[in-house]
């Protein structure tokens, strides 16, 4: 992932190219406290994702559910279901996370297809796997997480990686003079783990009003973030999804546990923070530039949330302790 938020199409679609088209996988090493919001929205992609916690700790969503991922933990993300992620309150979080075709399991072959993929990848009561290592089994799922990470660092695309830091994995010292064989090994040996014990796998229904809420929510979400720096209203926010104010409501509520409009002022003071940190910008400035109505209002909504002055924010050694 890059420093900016990902694009997404108006269905939230991640409109990312994930590899190429003769190997179809992208390796991404994500410092979230390099990303916007410290998070990566929810969208959603035609790929398979496995998603690791190597430092920090991790909220995932997936669907309307919120999943906590501590250090060593991954998931597994099928295609077509909305998910995001957001930083958690240890500090700086690095996670490892390869996007791929599932036609790296199965290639052309239908019967290993419709066998051994389709049944797990497109079965709607199954959005996401979680592995914390509390079996054997999964402890040697994120044994293998580790190989697989440790050679696409190696081997693999580089793309905006290169600027992320490299991490010491258990397996980095592993070599191949067959990269591409090795990382489609990889990932076979994990799925034959994960077909093997499918059964123990717990599942979780996806209805088709909650697929249907997981978009609006998004799509509300992206449209405050992108004119959070002008005056806008609760119907323009609903109206950006298609829905009235009380759906607009009971979606925020749903997803993100607060209205429509807290979460416009809680991102106005995210960004209003990176300001402060990032640029030399007046209170007066940023204030305008985050769409508050003035900077007396912008303080005091500032403090309130975050408990110092912005000026205090800026210059610590100046808040009064």
């Amino acid at each position: 992932m890059s420093l900016n938020n990902i694009e997404l199409s108006p269905d939230l679609h991640e409109m990312t190219r994930q590899g190429d088209m003769d190997f179809p996988i992208q390796y991404y090493m994500d410092d979230f406290s390099r990303l916007s919001g410290l998070s990566i929205p929810l969208h959603w992609h035609q790929q398979l994702e496995f998603f690791m916690v190597f430092q920090g700790e991790i909220e995932v969503q997936v669907l309307q559910d919120k999943i906590r991922l501590t250090e060593g933990q991954a998931i597994l993300i099928n295609p077509n279901i909305l998910h995001g992620y957001r930083q958690g309150p240890c500090g700086r979080a690095l996670c490892p996370n390869v996007v791929f075709s599932p036609e790296l399991l199965g290639g052309k072959i239908e019967s290993i297809n419709s066998k051994y993929i389709v049944p797990l990848t497109m079965n709607k009561n199954l959005p996401c796997m979680v592995f914390r290592g509390e079996e054997e089994w999964q402890k040697n799922i994120l044994i293998l997480l580790d190989r697989l990470f440790s050679v696409l660092q190696k081997y693999g695309s580089c793309n905006e990686i290169s600027r992320w830091p490299i991490l010491p994995f258990s397996a980095n010292q592993i070599s191949s003079v067959s990269y591409e064989m090795t990382v489609q090994d990889i990932l076979n040996q994990i799925w034959q783990c994960i077909y093997a014990h499918r059964e123990e796998i717990p599942l979780a229904a996806a209805s088709h009003n909650d697929l249907a809420s997981s978009v609006r929510i998004q799509r509300m979400i992206t449209f405050i973030e992108k004119n959070y720096q002008k005056h806008i209203t609760l119907e323009e926010i609903a109206s950006s999804a298609d829905v009235g104010r009380s759906e607009a409501a009971r979606c925020f509520q749903k997803y993100m546990d607060m209205s429509p409009v807290g979460y416009l002022i809680s991102y106005r003071i995210r960004q209003a923070q990176t300001f402060l940190r990032e640029t030399v910008l007046t209170i007066e400035e940023i204030s305008e530039r985050c769409g508050f109505s003035s900077p007396g209002y912008f303080t005091r909504v500032f403090k309130s949330i975050v408990s110092v002055t912005p000026s205090q924010y800026r210059n610590p050694v100046n808040a009064v302790k």
